[in-house]
């Protein structure tokens, strides 16, 4: 992966500037490049927001000149052409749960104020399962009721079907499958260590173009296991490429 470019990888604990460090080195290429030349890519919305947020300030821009500046989700989402109302979102779950009578609530999950329910537990084993994640072997594995499972997840295909929609593991897959390359020149890429498989592989295609790539991540961290992260990635590219390592943190302890 990204063999023949300039790639550069930042391992970085918490609260050691890392994002004020990206920053830094945006703009510092903004400074010789067009903004829609630069990507800035994470795993989290929170991630994005907070990069898109000190860019604008720092350099008195707005969202709309840097398109790139997006989760993987959103980037795929975009690229793909989608609009909004294409997306499953709470009205969407809400419609999938009168009609067939389960109990999906991954939105209110999303929110952080409730616990998944069965169901939505039975969604993300999908995820895992569609993303390449999890084998058919691990998932006959699992604590699951299988059939139960294959139904949620046959009824959950044909209401999106029906309705003409998707979500964004759909959005992932589909752009690996048929998206094309982005014209970005130089691609920051944050919050390494909670990317997947699945993930890499958005990267590797939208970004085949990019002279310039930087990595950035916690290696001894990662909170998204759970849904297919894979550290071990970030872990092979600061053996294959020039890293710098950010230690010393700035975080006041108690």
């Amino acid at each position: 992966m990204f063999e023949g470019r300039d790639v550069r990888v930042i391992l970085a604990n918490a609260g050691t500037g890392k994002t004020r460090r990206l920053i830094e080195e945006v703009s510092k290429e903004l400074e010789t490049r067009r903004p829609e030349e630069l990507a800035f890519v994470t795993f989290t919305r929170k991630g994005a927001e907070e990069g898109l947020h000190r860019v604008c300030s720092k350099l008195v821009l707005t969202p709309e000149d840097l398109p790139y500046f997006r989760t993987l989700h959103s980037l795929t989402f975009h690229a793909l052409g989608f609009k909004a109302t294409q997306m499953f979102g709470r009205l969407d779950q809400r419609k999938f749960n009168k009609e067939y009578g389960y109990e999906v609530n991954r939105c209110e999950v999303d929110t952080g104020k409730v616990a998944p329910t069965r169901d939505t537990n039975y969604l993300n084993f999908y995820d895992l399962e569609r993303s390449g994640a999890l084998t058919s072997r691990q998932l006959a594995e699992a604590d699951i009721e299988l059939g139960y499972y294959r139904q949620l997840v046959q009824k959950y295909e044909d209401f999106k079907s029906l309705h003409h929609l998707v979500d964004f593991f759909d959005c992932l897959i589909k752009y690996v499958q048929e998206g094309d390359s982005l014209p970005c020149k130089v691609v920051f890429i944050d919050e390494a260590q909670d990317i997947s498989a699945l993930q890499w592989k958005v990267i590797e295609k939208a970004f085949s173009k990019a002279e310039k790539i930087v990595i950035c991540g916690d290696d001894k961290q990662s909170i998204y296991a759970y849904s297919g992260a894979r550290p071990d990635f970030l872990i092979q590219l600061s053996k294959q490429f020039p890293v710098e390592h950010l230690s010393v943190s700035y975080r006041i302890p108690y």
